[in-house]
């Protein structure tokens, strides 16, 4: 078999019925039946028997297909996102979300944006996957990144002629 457990050796009666075969498991994979070929006919438990010599059986499947959900927290998602996959879908990267004034931080598997960011799916992850979108931002300035601060408001802000920026923190 292909990588399921849970099946050994077992014997058919000549012109005798295959009977019920045990069902093996797969992870991220539905078993969708046995066959006398890789990929043949599925053999149902009333068909009959009608070969003398040993033979073996090939297991067959298909893999299960997980749903994907973004939560992106007020934001728009980005082109090139995926939402259906399965075991064998090759590594995929996450899509990069918008919104206006904030920069996004990064996908997390957890709603309290707490652990590592995700970018990608791998090939062999299996199970639906929920995605929280996280933000920097400022709803009153524009957002621009310092090297020594990360990610600052920039407040503009006139007074008698003259206007001034401050970050985040330096200004109310």
């Amino acid at each position: 078999n292909e990588g399921g457990t849970g099946c050994s050796t077992g014997r058919v009666k000549y012109e005798g019925k295959y009977g019920s075969l045990c069902n093996p498991s797969r992870t991220g994979y539905t078993f969708d039946g046995w066959s006398l070929s890789v990929n043949g006919t599925i053999i149902n438990a009333d068909d009959e028997f009608n070969i003398y010599n040993d033979i073996t059986l090939y297991d067959n499947w298909t893999p299960i297909t997980y749903t994907i959900t973004y939560h992106l927290n007020n934001g728009s998602q980005g082109s090139g996102a995926v939402y259906n996959y399965n075991i064998e879908t090759s590594t995929f990267n996450l899509p990069t979300p918008s919104r206006t004034n904030y920069q996004f931080l990064g996908w997390y598997e957890s709603s309290s944006l707490s652990g590592n960011t995700i970018s990608k799916v791998t090939k062999g992850s299996y199970g639906n996957k929920n995605y929280y979108a996280s933000w920097a931002g400022c709803t009153d300035g524009t957002l621009k990144y310092d090297q020594s601060k990360g990610y600052i408001c920039v407040k503009n802000r006139s007074s008698e002629n003259y206007s001034y920026e401050c970050g985040t923190y330096a200004c109310g």
